[in-house]
């Protein structure tokens, strides 16, 4: 506490007590005498003892604040002598109450308040001794002060008793002594208790004291007055007592109240006082504070200095212009490269408009624009053209609102990005996909694009012409497999799979076009990589294979057909080739020459028949020579005896060269019928027993072919009664298609005297059709004259059948030979020749002709590393000492080039001593397999070398959590090796820690892919900062990839600090911002504007008036002056302190900074922006307020140009490595602040590993020649979600030290992932066009006109037999290329696509550099620039040496076809007359008997020969159908528009003629119409219907629907015939459509089974299908389609 003068005076106690002592010792001295005259005077006594009490009182109280008051000795002093003055006082009031009462002692007043006094002062000193008693002792003080004063005043008053003569002065020293104790006392303690009000230095105290001698003065002298003026009438002592008393009464009164008034005002002063100590105190805080931020502040500005001198650094080091715009248009802010695209420096283009910089037509399309976008307040981004160096430059241009605080847009922030490079890549990508397009659209074959799963991405006009559709439009997206017919979908959907699984597939197809229309197809099939570069889509080149294919379909069908014929020939009939063995053999050979089931086929004729006569040996000769050698019933004599006789054709067959193949021989056992003859001669009734008993049909007619009996087997087979077969009615039992061959055959066979045989089909009235073989020969009589003929009818079904599976079977075979691309050999082991079929041929480059295997030529094209393993595994085979022969090794091709080669054998034949005679066995190419093994090996050794030396960590830990493998990184990094580590448990070396390593455990063992970082302690014991991820392979190992992330962690930690200075530095300042329009006086102000006045952000709407009214008074002339003076230019700045009224009324000091930033054409301001600062506190800090306002606008501005272009700037301290990112930086990789903190090397985590070698390279240039090459980089970085961004990272050293080392450097990032899309896109789809161009076997060249350059591609130098290496030809040299024949054409069509600026199209030939020739379909396209002139000509070149060798092979199989043909015809001819002559004969014989000689047969004997005649007739029908089988398989198709519901009706018509009676309900469907041949389709429908009235004959309630209905994708109508008839079994459907197949019985309903057949030969003819559908009695459905 402080104290006051008065309080100051401390050694007043001892001075008083000092005092005291004096007194009483005179005191003593003036008593003494009274003492020497009475001592035993009892006053003198009192007196005494009174002194020596005093003295006592004052040494207690002298001692007790002596000089050394805490000595032990002095405080027992002064308690003794407080002690003694207190027993004084006691034994004086003792002494005196004693003396009282007996009157001896006359008492004095002054004398009894002494000893009072003595009392109290003695406790007041003893309490002081003992505890600090201070606010009591004080108490006591002032009684013995009061008492003292009131013998004081009784002394000066002479008041009775107060006042003796004579003791005057021993009175008043024993006052003055009891007034210096009672102040002692106070003085003792002047801060305690109640006194200390008294000496509190507060204004309490200090009044209280200056009040003190009023106090005490103004009492005593109205005591006096009192005493001396007025009178009383009492007693005299009474009244002065009374006087005194009230004296000292108002002494009390008034110093208690001036206590308490001064205890009030010390409180008052008191609380004055703090409240002030506190105000200095906030004061002193408030000065430092101040100091403290104004250093803060200068620091702060200095260091957004630093961040703008960065900014500015890298805004120029963008290389893309950036400039800012005003609202007039003026640029205020340029960077360097806008300077260098003008050629003007930063400070020339400050100021300048759009019409300073450009024509005045782009400078108004651009100023529009600008001011457009202001107005919009909106950011986009805009592709403009602006010259640049002399020619257009196209821009991409990001141009986005300049904000003021308040929103206001105030400018325009562009950034200007020079696309020009990347719209001619663009413009090169599109160039290239349009002649990419041109190109394929001008491709004569199908070129696609499919998924995976068949949905059509793309197809050339060529291919939608295929499938009928009218654009791509139409198909894009479907599912193309829906075109393919059922049996092929699922072949076609899985040949697209494994072409999407990179293996290139050819596969042949049949597809039912968008208008119906049916073709074969062959595709290659390769994958095709998707633009996203992830998944994987399907090429495919198709080709119209239909000619082909029908042809091929034709052959086999002749074939089968052949093949049918003769092995189900009634007769007997064998083929041979030139050594007479068999080829085919008929059933009627074997069961005539009792051969049964023994192999025949490649045995010797000569071998199963070693008896055989010469004769007939030299019959076979003379026909293998060329002759044709036929004979009728000539004797045979069998070996047993037998004597048979034998009729016979002998003619050669010719191959497909027109050599003699072998020969065929048709016999006939005619013993039966030469018997029969003699028979009918002997007995007339066993010839009829033998007719009715025949296995064939046997019919007879008259000459002129009018049929005159049958037996019951012909009418069975022909379904007809004999009375019906009579006449002409045994044609009724042919098929309809067969008819007219058949009675062609049988009429040029009548005429020319030939023996009739002719395979035809039977068509029973229900519609079942059979294949039958006719054969008939003439009767003569006696002359020789023909008298009728006679025949047979055999049924040939089961044999077409069987024909017709074998044919299927070889078909399977070939196609699973050529699908599979394996060549097929036939090796002799006797001779060592060897057979190979044509895809042998092809593996080897040979052509079929070329290769003439033998064992030799095969070993010597072996590869000499080969030759010896190869032929010793063939030789080991050969004797047996190998179970299998599989063998693989190289080959000589005929270009001289080694083929890997699969050869797999097996012996098929042995001769009787079991020596192997034939070997069987297949080629299959594995040169791509070897080379993909060989590929494969390569990259294992390279994926070994990469991992061995990748930067990373790899390890491998199996499936019972073992740590298998790891990479040399990971032993070099660890310190470990993997034998030491596999010692202990898993990871344990690594982690010791229990529990941590546990947590490692299960980490790999979640093996998710993410990232986790660890501590792992190496070998050395040092702990490194590493970062794992696991991922799980299929068979359960977990792969580990590791990082040393020590450096990137140190990193992001630096990082993270320097982001956190920098966030805090933006966020430091707070100024208001005012934005002036100087026309109207209106003002844009933000939030901190207001709020420096005491307003809320949206209270105060500031104008040019109401800041001028808030100015004060002393300064408003000034201040307006100032500014008036800065608008009209008379002044450079605008800056100046004025007092502004703030809310409150108070004056607040203010620091306006303003400047003029838009003026009009006239150079008239139109706009002002300032800040407002308030510098009330700390004025001294105005300068570096203003700085801090200037460069934060600055600041914002150019991070919001940064953020406009979204392109990342980044500062590194060299020396640490600590690097900053700015947020648009984070923000291009998708990166938010908090996501990616900044620390030390952060790049280094998201950049690719493959780019850091280049990159360090790159920054190792720049900082050895300082800075002279400059630090860019196009690098790869890995974004948030996993995909690649592209950016241009540039850079360069800001600050060195003294050594030369870079200190700082600074940069920028910007992104270029879509230009690196762009020259993506622009390589795939050139390597798509090489992709396509190899698929196709076409190539694309150029032609250039001004420079007569001629450009190919790959493909094309493929097809004109040249390396591209050997580089482009002239066009001179081109020309010569071609064959001499096509040269002028060539030339005339170029020079004519030239002159006329017009396409052109030819086919030609070319003669290789290796003699071959190539035929090439050559397309051109003129190509015009802007001007309207031919530049250039572009087109295709495709080879089509394959399409003309497969039109010479379809010439060559047309031509045997033709052959095949005209044989077919002569074989069925013959077949038809050798049955129809025995049929007429037996069928004219039967009639003769039955008229001749009915009336001598019983009725058992008519029966029999009305069924001979019956069974001719049947087998006439049975001809009949079998002819029109043949007949419908064999006729032209001539297809047109047909209205199926007329035939129908026509058809019905027909039926209900026959048999008028029938009630038949016919549903019949309007107006259905279908393309096809209306021949054929009414014998079809025909059929079906003549079925459907056949089998509902038993109905009572008969219905025959015909209609049509639509199903499937696309749609495609059903056409369908149903009745209510006795129906069928679903079990036996598959039976229906095969010849000769019935499911009833000839008596239920007859017929030949041949009619279904011959529908479904019709429907496949017209490429649809049928099926049928029954419910057994019920009714029957037959569906087809077209």
């Amino acid at each position: 506490m402080e104290f006051s003068r008065f309080r100051q005076f401390l050694v007043w106690p001892g001075m008083l007590g000092w005092g005291s002592v004096a007194l009483g010792a005179i005191a003593l001295v003036e008593v003494r005498p009274q003492l020497v005259q009475a001592p035993s005077t009892n006053l003198s006594l009192l007196r005494l003892g009174l002194v020596l009490g005093l003295m006592l009182l004052g040494l207690a109280l002298a001692w007790w604040r002596s000089p050394s008051p805490a000595a032990s000795p002095w405080r027992s002093r002064s308690e003794l002598c407080a002690l003694g003055g207190l027993g004084l006082g006691l034994g004086m009031l003792c002494f005196a109450l004693l003396t009282l009462p007996s009157g001896s002692l006359e008492f004095p007043w002054s004398l009894a308040i002494g000893v009072v006094n003595l009392l109290v002062l003695g406790i007041a000193l003893l309490g002081l001794n003992q505890g600090h008693w201070y606010g009591r002792a004080q108490g006591l003080a002032l009684l013995a002060f009061l008492l003292s004063l009131l013998v004081l005043m009784g002394y000066f008053y002479q008041v009775p008793n107060f006042y003796r003569s004579g003791q005057e002065v021993f009175t008043l020293l024993a006052i003055a002594a009891c007034l210096g104790l009672a102040a002692g006392v106070w003085a003792v303690g002047p801060d305690q208790g109640w006194v200390q009000v008294l000496t509190s230095p507060y204004a309490g105290g200090k009044a209280a004291r200056r009040l003190l001698p009023v106090i005490l003065g103004v009492p005593l002298v109205f005591g006096g007055i009192s005493v001396y003026v007025y009178a009383w009438p009492i007693h005299p002592l009474a009244n002065d007592v009374w006087v005194l008393g009230r004296s000292v009464l108002n002494i009390l009164i008034l110093g208690g109240t001036t206590w308490w008034i001064a205890r009030s005002l010390n409180d008052s002063d008191r609380q004055r006082r703090c409240s002030e100590c506190d105000l200095r105190a906030l004061n002193t805080t408030l000065n430092e504070r101040v100091l403290q931020r104004t250093a803060e502040l200068t620091a702060i500005n200095r260091q957004m200095e630093e961040n703008y001198q960065l900014l500015v650094t890298v805004i120029n080091g963008i290389s893309d212009p950036i400039f800012v715009k005003d609202r007039q248009g003026r640029l205020v802010l340029v960077n360097e490269a806008t300077a260098t695209k003008f050629a003007r420096s930063v400070e020339g283009l400050i100021g300048c408009t759009d019409f300073d910089l450009h024509e005045p037509e782009i400078a108004a399309a651009l100023s529009t624009q600008d001011f457009a976008l202001m107005a919009q307040a909106q950011t986009r981004t805009l592709e403009e053209q602006v010259p640049y160096g002399g020619q257009m430059r196209t821009y991409l241009t990001t141009k986005s609102p300049w904000r003021d605080r308040d929103g206001n847009v105030i400018g325009l922030i562009a950034v200007a990005k020079d696309i020009s490079d990347r719209k001619r890549t663009e413009l090169a990508l599109q160039t290239s996909e349009r002649r990419l397009r041109a190109i394929i659209d001008s491709e004569p074959e199908c070129v696609k694009i499919t998924t995976a799963t068949g949905e059509l991405l793309d197809m050339n006009a060529a291919g939608l012409a295929m499938i009928e559709a009218d654009s791509l439009e139409q198909v894009r997206g479907c599912q193309i497999a829906n075109l393919a017919t059922d049996a092929d979908r699922a072949g076609f959907l899985h040949a697209l799979q494994q072409a999407a699984q990179g293996k290139p597939t050819i596969y042949v197809h049949e597809v039912c076009g968008l208008k119906g229309t049916r073709r074969w197809l062959e595709s290659h099939a390769v994958p095709f990589p998707a633009l996203d570069g992830q998944s994987m889509q399907v090429l495919s080149v198709t080709r119209d294979i239909s000619d082909r294919k029908r042809a091929e379909l034709a052959l086999r069908h002749r074939e089968w057909l052949t093949r049918f014929f003769l092995e189900h020939t009634p007769i007997p009939a064998a083929v041979f080739d030139t050594e007479m063995r068999y080829l085919m053999v008929s059933h009627r050979w074997r069961t005539e020459y009792q051969l049964g089931d023994q192999p025949l086929i490649g045995r010797s004729h000569y071998e199963v028949f070693p008896d055989l006569p010469e004769h007939w040996r030299e019959i076979h000769q003379r026909c293998l020579a060329g002759e044709t050698d036929t004979a009728e019933e000539r004797p045979l004599r069998r070996a047993d005896g037998q004597l048979d006789w034998l009729s016979w054709t002998v003619r050669p067959w010719y191959a497909e060269t027109g050599a003699i193949g072998g020969i065929i021989i048709f016999t006939e056992i005619v013993t039966q019928r030469k018997q029969a003859e003699i028979a009918l001669r002997i007995s007339q009734q066993r010839y009829a027993s033998l007719a009715v008993a025949a296995p064939v049909g046997i019919f007879r007619t008259t000459p002129d072919g009018h049929c005159v009996y049958v037996n019951d087997r012909w009418c069975q087979l022909a379904g007809l009664a004999a009375d019906a077969a009579m006449g002409m009615g045994w044609l009724t039992a042919i098929h309809p298609d067969d008819r007219e061959r058949v009675f062609s055959a049988w009429y040029t066979t009548a005429h020319q005297d030939l023996l009739f045989r002719e395979e035809c089909r039977f068509q029973r009235p229900d519609r079942s059709v059979s294949w039958v073989v006719v054969q008939a020969t003439t009767e003569r009589n006696s002359n020789g004259d023909i008298t009728g003929y006679v025949g047979t009818i055999t049924d040939i079904t089961d044999r077409k059948h069987a024909e017709t599976a074998l044919k299927e079977s070889e078909e399977r075979l070939r196609l699973a030979l050529s699908a599979s691309q394996q060549g097929l050999y036939d090796h002799n082991l006797r001779n060592n020749c060897t057979i190979v079929s044509a895809e042998y041929a092809q593996i080897l480059g040979y052509r079929p002709e070329e290769l003439q295997e033998t064992t030799e030529t095969w070993r010597n094209r072996l590869h000499p590393d080969d030759r010896a393993q190869a032929f010793q595994i063939y030789q080991d085979y050969i004797s047996g000492h190998r179970p299998h022969y599989h063998v693989e090794f190289r080959q000589r091709t005929k270009q001289n080039t080694w083929k890997w080669v699969l050869s797999v054998g097996q012996i098929v034949a042995w001769d009787e001593q079991g020596r192997p005679l034939r070997m069987i066995g297949t080629y299959t190419d594995i040169s791509d397999r070897k080379h993909t093994e060989a590929q494969l090996q390569q990259q294992q050794e390279l994926l070994q070398t990469i991992v061995d030396n990748i930067p990373i960590m790899l390890t491998c830990v199996d499936a019972q959590g073992r740590l298998s493998w790891v990479n040399r990184r990971w032993e070099t990094m660890m310190g470990w090796t993997l034998a030491e580590v596999q010692q202990q448990s898993a990871f344990a070396p690594l982690y010791p820690d229990p529990i941590y390593h546990q947590f490692v455990l299960d980490f790999v063992q979640t093996a998710d892919g993410s990232w986790q970082d660890f501590k792992s302690r190496c070998r050395d014991g040092t702990i490194l900062d590493t970062a794992w991820a696991n991922v799980r392979l299929s068979d359960g190992l977990i792969i580990g990839i590791g990082q040393d992330v020590t450096a990137r962690k140190r990193a992001a930690a630096e990082l993270q600090e320097s982001e956190e200075r920098l966030r805090l530095t933006l966020a430091a300042t707070n100024q208001g911002l005012y934005d002036l329009n100087l026309q109207t006086g209106q003002i844009i102000i933000n939030a901190e504007y207001a709020q420096l006045l005491g307003y809320e952000p949206g209270e105060l709407h500031e104008t040019y008036t109401s800041w001028r009214e808030r100015l004060h008074p002393d300064e408003a002339a000034e201040i307006d002056q100032i500014y008036q003076d800065y608008i009209a230019g008379k002044r450079p700045e605008y800056k100046v302190e004025f007092r502004q009224r703030i809310k409150t009324g108070q004056w607040k000091w203010i620091l306006s900074v303003g400047k003029i930033v838009a003026w009009d054409e006239q150079g008239q301001p139109l706009r002002m922006i300032g800040t407002h600062t308030d510098i009330s506190d700390r004025k001294q800090a105005e300068a570096e307020r203003r700085r801090a306002a200037h460069l934060r606008l600055e600041l914002n501005l150019l991070e919001t140009i940064l953020d406009s272009v979204l392109a990342g700037y980044w500062y590194e301290d060299c020396r640490t490595g600590q690097t900053y990112w700015s947020a648009g930086m984070k923000q291009m990789f998708g990166y938010t602040e908090a996501e990616l903190p900044t620390v030390p090397n952060l790049w280094q985590r998201l950049i690719f590993p493959d780019d850091i070698p280049e990159v360090a390279a790159n920054f190792e240039q720049h900082i050895q020649t300082r800075g002279q090459i400059p630090y860019y980089n196009e690098v790869r970085y890995r974004h948030k979600n996993g995909s690649t961004v592209w950016v241009i990272c540039a850079g360069q050293v800001i600050e060195w030290d003294s050594a030369g080392q870079p200190l700082y450097m600074a940069g920028c990032h910007v992104d270029i992932t879509r230009l690196k899309q762009v020259e993506a896109q622009l390589q795939k789809s050139e390597t798509h066009l090489r992709l396509a161009q190899r698929i196709g076997n076409f190539g694309s060249w150029e032609f250039a006109l001004a420079t007569g350059h001629v450009t190919w591609s790959e493909q094309v130098f493929r097809i004109f037999g040249r390396e591209p290496a050997s580089g482009p030809l002239d066009l001179d040299t081109i020309q010569q290329c071609f064959h001499p024949d096509d040269r002028e054409l060539h030339r005339q069509a170029v020079e004519q696509a030239i002159a006329t600026a017009s396409p052109y199209e030819l086919e030609a030939r070319i003669e290789r550099p290796d003699g071959t020739l190539a035929h090439l379909y050559i397309k051109g396209q003129p190509i015009v620039d802007a001007n309207g002139t031919l530049a250039q000509l572009i087109g295709t070149v495709l080879d089509i040496t394959e399409r003309k060798l497969a039109e010479a092979q379809l010439i060559s199989t047309a031509t045997q076809l033709e052959m095949a043909n005209h044989e077919l015809e002569a074989f069925s001819y013959s077949v038809s007359h050798d049955l129809r002559a025995p049929l007429r004969g037996i069928d004219g014989f039967s009639k003769a008997l039955v008229e001749r000689y009915a009336n001598q047969l019983d009725a058992k004997g008519l029966h029999y020969l009305n069924r001979i005649r019956s069974g001719t007739q049947r087998m006439g029908e049975l001809i009949d159908d079998l002819l029109m089988l043949s007949r419908v398989t064999r006729a032209d198709m001539q297809k047109m528009p047909v209205n199926l519901s007329d035939l129908v009706h026509s058809i019905t018509n027909d039926l209900m003629h026959q048999t008028p009676d029938r009630q038949v309900e016919w549903v019949i469907a309007p107006n259905i119409t279908a393309i096809g041949d209306p021949r054929l389709l009414r014998i079809a429908l025909e059929n079906l219907l003549s079925n459907a009235w056949k089998f509902t004959s038993n109905r009572t309630q008969t219905r025959i629907e015909f209609g049509a209905m639509v199903e499937g994708e696309p749609a495609q109508p059903i056409y369908f015939v149903k009745d209510n008839g006795v129906g069928f079994d679903m079990a036996y459907g598959d039976r229906l459509f095969k010849p000769f197949q019935r499911l009833h019985s000839e008596r239920e309903f007859p017929g030949t089974g041949i009619g279904l057949a011959t529908i479904a030969r019709i429907i496949q003819r017209h490429g649809g299908s049928v099926r049928a559908e029954g419910i057994l009695d019920q009714s029957a459905t037959f569906y087809f389609t077209l």
